[in-house]
């Protein structure tokens, strides 16, 4: 999973939302940024490992 190209190019807007959220938010909205974290996984897990199956998948007619 880590070594995707695709991985690193869906992180970046995530680490750049992250990374504004930690010098905007006061301390006690920091609670949110693992939130971001979780949606990016969600993601990339359900946009590209669809992918994945969709490919191993026989077509049988």
């Amino acid at each position: 999973m880590f070594k995707d190209k695709r991985y690193y190019k869906l992180m970046i807007p995530f680490l750049i939302v992250g990374l504004i959220l930690v010098y905007v938010l006061p301390a006690e909205y920091l609670v949110l940024i693992p939130l971001i974290a979780i949606i990016y996984q969600l993601l990339y897990h359900f946009l590209f490992n669809n992918d994945k199956r969709s490919k191993n998948k026989k077509t049988t007619l």
